[in-house]
């Protein structure tokens, strides 16, 4: 199984990687978040690596309710296409993804979805860091 994290905003996409169970969780790609670019981009990643689930970061509904109800609709939108996934908490990644940007222009969606991405494997024991 290829577990794909998706980090979704307003503007912007951003995906990783965590191929078979490895402990290792790679920033993948950045995307508009444009309906068109959003449906090739899927269909491009369910070719690509096969038997996927994705796992979508969600902020805490108390601490950024409008994201979290942004999220969810636009999940439910596209829930045929992401079948299967499952919800993951995303708060604080985009702030940690930062630090590790030297260019504080270049987006980091791929990196914060990275970060909670690994999380939900490590939480879920579907790998873990000995």
């Amino acid at each position: 199984m290829n577990f794909i994290g998706v980090d979704i905003s307003k503007n912007y996409i951003g995906f990783s990687v965590n191929i078979c169970n490895t402990n290792i969780c790679s920033p993948l790609c950045i995307i508009k978040n444009k309906k068109i670019i959003f449906m090739e981009k899927l269909k491009e990643i369910k070719e690509y690596y096969k038997d996927v689930f994705f796992v979508i970061g969600i902020p805490d509904k108390k601490i950024h309710e409008y994201n979290h109800i942004f999220i969810k609709n636009f999940t439910h939108r596209f829930r045929s296409l992401l079948q299967p996934f499952d919800f993951t908490n995303e708060n604080y990644t985009t702030f940690l993804s930062k630090s590790f940007n030297i260019d504080k222009k270049k987006r980091t969606d791929d990196i914060a979805s990275s970060l909670f991405l690994k999380d939900y494997l490590l939480e879920k024991k579907i790998i873990n860091i000995s």
